[in-house]
């Protein structure tokens, strides 16, 4: 079937961006894979959630009870890991934002 040159000019384009974000995630996916295997089988547990679980959508800042890991309560080797994400993930100006790669110093419990 030949595509009608405006289709296939978009197809064209659609499979660049497609190809482009692929590119760019692959190095954020490498250091959340990377992230994820240093944690303790509990720790791993409590990261993983359903996509379609409501706490996805809990990004907001609001003093509360959340579920998943706390930055404080991650070593300084699992801070590097998380930060290798930010940073990855983010642009220069975005990691730089307060609180982007703000670090809450040593592991509760360890203060």
């Amino acid at each position: 079937m030949e595509l009608k040159p405006a289709f296939r000019t978009f197809a064209i384009a659609a499979g660049a961006v497609a190809l482009l974000s692929a590119t760019a995630v692959e190095p954020v996916a490498i250091h959340v894979q990377r992230l994820i295997e240093s944690l303790s089988p509990a720790l791993r547990q409590k990261v993983r959630m359903p996509f379609n679980d409501a706490e996805r959508f809990n990004w907001h800042y609001t003093p509360r009870s959340r579920r998943g890991v706390a930055i404080g309560d991650l070593s300084p080797s699992r801070r590097e890991l998380l930060h290798a994400v930010l940073r990855t993930g983010l642009s220069a100006s975005g990691y730089q934002h307060p609180g982007a790669g703000a670090d809450p110093g040593p592991p509760r419990g360890k203060r």
